[in-house]
């Protein structure tokens, strides 16, 4: 969608605008086709962090942040 978008603008066009544009599609969609798109993101999402497991953008759990800032503490007391 996005990419059919980019095509048919001018390459003057700054990106805010292509983006208020696409938001304002978006918003127009129903619901079915909405779904269509989300359901193909988080296939493509999750065939990425098979692809690659250890990818720095992949959100941590919050018991992995609690560990580390308890390590951190821990470590900023004994300095």
């Amino acid at each position: 969608m996005r990419a059919a978008v980019v095509d048919v603008l001018s390459a003057s066009v700054h990106l805010r605008a292509i983006s208020v544009i696409l938001g304002d599609k978006w918003k127009k969609m129903k619901n079915e086709e909405r779904r269509m798109y989300t359901m193909e993101a988080k296939a493509l999402a999750e065939e990425q962090k098979r692809l690659n497991p250890d990818c720095w953008k992949r959100k941590r759990t919050n018991s992995v942040r609690a560990k580390n800032c308890m390590f951190l503490n821990k470590l900023f007391f004994l300095m």
